[in-house]
């Protein structure tokens, strides 16, 4: 997963690889292109943890309803179980 940072460094490198934005050299901290660079790089990083979040709930809701599989197994005996906890020995 990228961090903020290297998203940031992404944009930065861009920029400088195209010549019509090398007036973009101010290192002000309130300069806007900057302002722009920041809040386009946390929006893609927030994009993209939103997605890996997303991407591993779904992963495990078709794994826990694949058939034969052991989540499969646990939500049957469960459903079995009409809401009653399994012990956690195993032992019934």
């Amino acid at each position: 997963m990228k961090t903020l940072q290297e998203i940031q460094q992404e944009i930065f490198t861009e920029k400088d690889a195209r010549p019509e934005l090398s007036g973009l050299n101010t290192t002000s901290k309130t300069a806007e292109w900057l302002s722009w660079v920041n809040l386009f790089a946390t929006i893609q990083w927030l994009f993209l943890n939103l997605f890996e979040a997303f991407k591993t709930e779904i992963t495990d809701k078709v794994a826990s309803r694949r058939l034969g599989t052991a989540a499969w197994y646990v939500n049957l005996a469960k459903d079995f179980q009409l809401g009653d906890a399994l012990p956690e020995n195993g032992i019934y």
